[in-house]
């Protein structure tokens, strides 16, 4: 529900005969109004105008308040019309006449601000809508007359402020119509639903958050928009992390998206609405450390394809796997993450195909995951079968995967004692970062310390300075 279009009832005053003839124009277009003879209702309105257009321009009696009156009146019948524009100038005659005749805090003057502000809303035009709730917002007198009805106006300055960008702004508007009302009053929960499309829009997914839990409570028969939309946004709060560098800290929010659907559509927050009271919709690397003497095998990372590419609509579950895959190897949780890892593999290849960008990527993760928990057996399976599906790809993808491969793999056989086979598959990822040392100048420095480390373990110490002399330079 939004602001009300006010009309000003009161007597015209004046002393003479002009102002009961004003008086009986007005009385007749109510009854045509009410009559639905609407054109009727204009005519004697429009004479009405310019009857107290002309006692205005002689001065007679209170001459000013009765023009500004009507031409409120006829502001308020073109509104009704759906004739925004011209309703807008009728209102924007009166609003300078009524401040003339009245003070700044005039009840008359404010209600025909706030009619002139409902005019522009329903225009499209915010920013002039939003300029005048601002005013009468911060008005005292204004704040008094609303009573009751205060959070409605709130609630249609926070959409005008939404609209035209100014989300602050609108956040405290919103905030303000809520603190007026109770639980138990279903335009509370409206107002909830309006704050949740701007916490998208600021993308605070946490604050946002914290409204769907209630939101999801109070409408069960949203249970699988909400559902999706609590899915959506944990997600993107364990990405917040992850890209932070906090991998464990993303993995419980994963969970939360990979727990709340194993298989989730995408909404575009259309499960809020902006509109009292019928509702209209709206529509929502890591740091590589070298360690002498320790090997070091890297995780790929996350998907290229955050967002799944074979749809803008469907989100599956086989990104929340991945996201939390990538997470566990990341931090190195190897143990907790093997479960997810071994399904992700699985999933993904299932639905793009083996051999896929973003297959190649979580059988590199789960190739690594068995490396580093000894589970040896399965992990040269897996590498020889990730080997395998890397000679298909296409350069540069064919090179970056097959080195990024062999630097782990080296390390695997370093740990399983076959140190000439570990130092050929190091070189030939040492000959691909050389090829672009600017683009794979971390992958360069990685794969330098495997190859000192090699060396150190078959005794090749002078060798193994002269390259990590070099790296440091």
């Amino acid at each position: 529900m939004k602001g009300a279009i006010v009309f000003v009832f009161l007597l015209l005053t004046g002393i003479n005969s002009q102002a009961q003839t004003l008086q009986f124009l007005l009385d007749s277009s109510t009854y045509y109004w009410d009559s639905e003879q609407y054109k009727e209702a204009f005519g004697v309105l429009s004479r009405g105008v310019a009857e107290s257009k002309k006692q205005y321009e002689a001065g007679i009696g209170n001459s000013g308040s009765n023009y500004a009156y009507v031409l409120n009146q006829m502001g308020v019948r073109l509104y009704m019309a759906e004739n925004y524009e011209t309703a807008e100038s009728y209102h924007n005659v009166a609003i300078p006449i009524y401040k003339t005749v009245q003070r700044e805090d005039g009840a008359d003057y404010l209600v025909c601000i706030n009619n002139l502000a409902l005019c522009y809303d329903d225009h499209g035009l915010y920013n002039e809508s939003l300029n005048e709730y601002a005013y009468l917002l911060s008005n005292d007198t204004f704040l008094q007359s609303q009573g009751n009805g205060l959070y409605q106006t709130y609630n249609t300055a926070g959409v005008c402020g939404y609209q035209t960008g100014n989300y602050e702004l609108a956040k405290g508007f919103y905030q303000k119509g809520l603190a007026l009302l109770n639980v138990d009053v279903p335009d509370y929960w409206v107002l909830m639903e309006n704050l949740l499309v701007l916490e998208n829009s600021l993308a605070d997914y946490i604050e946002a958050y914290k409204l769907l839990v209630p939101l999801a409570k109070q409408f069960p028969e949203k249970e699988q928009e909400y559902s999706n939309t609590i899915a959506y946004y944990s997600r993107d709060m364990g990405h917040v992390e992850f890209n932070k560098g906090n991998y464990v800290g993303s993995i419980p929010y994963f969970k939360n998206t990979l727990l709340t659907r194993r298989v989730l559509y995408m909404i575009n927050l259309d499960v809020c609405r902006i509109k009292f009271p019928s509702l209209e919709g709206v529509g929502v690397g890591f740091i590589r450390k070298i360690s002498f003497l320790e090997s070091q095998t890297i995780p790929i990372g996350l998907i290229k394809h955050p967002i799944p590419t074979d749809s803008v609509d469907q989100l599956s579950a086989i990104y929340a796997l991945q996201d939390l895959s990538s997470a566990y190897s990341l931090s190195r949780n190897f143990v907790e993450g093997l479960p997810y890892l071994i399904e992700n593999e699985q999933k993904v290849m299932n639905h793009y195909g083996e051999g896929h960008e973003d297959h190649m990527i979580a059988l590199s993760n789960l190739t690594l995951t068995y490396s580093e928990l000894r589970d040896y057996r399965n992990a040269q399976k897996s590498y020889k079968r990730a080997f395998r599906l890397t000679e298909k790809l296409e350069d540069p993808a064919k090179g970056e995967y097959r080195s990024s491969l062999d630097v782990n793999y080296s390390d695997y056989l370093l740990k399983n004692g076959k140190y000439t086979e570990a130092k050929d598959h190091a070189k030939r990822a040492f000959k691909f970062y050389q090829s672009d040392t600017a683009k794979y100048f971390e992958d360069l420095v990685d794969t330098m310390n495997q190859m000192a480390i090699l060396m150190v373990t078959v005794g090749e110490y002078e060798k193994a300075e002269a390259l990590l002399k070099s790296t440091l330079k």
